[in-house]
């Protein structure tokens, strides 16, 4: 909670650190210091903390999801895709990554492969309506950095007339589209909210 939610990153860390040191067997507890490190560009240290998550609980589809995440976030976006690839070989139906593998293939300039993985994770969100409004947020960044604006636009409306986005997805979809003052006023509601860190 301190690192998602209190942004207290020194404190987070002992905290991490002391979790580990009392029960160092405790494989969520090195998934979210692994993620902690990689939002902090520490990914080789990030990298240390994935293997022994997944080496603790090899079947674990979010602890194999720690070292694809800290490849995506090191920009290894190859790398990031085989490992995605092997939990979707697992799971075809686990979303967090499918949706991360839209990102990194987007990333890669593959956008019509990416937007097939983000369409997959629509239909099966159907129903799931402030879900569907993450994803689709997701999708506008995509659709915009990959230059599709009149897509990006249509999707950026149907996310803001949900009133249920994440400020800090909607400054995204606004900076791919180039739109800076509004990306930053979002910014600036992303922050006095503390929005959670690691959102579209």
């Amino acid at each position: 909670f301190r690192f998602l939610y209190d942004w207290d990153f020194a404190g987070a860390e002992k905290e991490f650190e002391h979790a580990l040191a009392r029960s160092p067997n405790y494989a969520e507890a090195h998934h979210w210091y692994a993620i902690y490190l990689a939002n902090l560009g520490r990914h080789q240290e990030a990298e240390q903390q994935a293997k022994q998550a997944v080496e603790l609980d090899p079947l674990s589809l979010l602890m194999n999801m720690t070292p694809a995440l800290n490849l995506y976030l090191g920009r290894q976006y190859d790398q990031a895709i085989e490992q995605l690839q092997k939990i979707l070989d697992m799971d075809p139906s686990f979303l967090a990554a499918r949706s991360v593998m839209g990102t990194v293939l987007v990333l890669k300039g593959s956008c019509e492969e990416a937007m097939g993985e983000y369409e997959k994770v629509l239909e099966q969100i159907k129903g799931a309506p402030t879900v569907e409004v993450s994803v689709k947020a997701i999708m506008a960044q995509g659709y915009a950095r990959c230059g599709e604006k009149p897509e990006a636009q249509k999707l950026l409306e149907e996310v803001l007339a949900a009133g249920t986005a994440s400020p800090y997805s909607v400054a995204g979809i606004y900076s791919a589209l180039g739109k800076n003052e509004a990306a930053f006023e979002f910014l600036e509601l992303a922050c006095e909210q503390h929005d959670e860190i690691g959102r579209a």
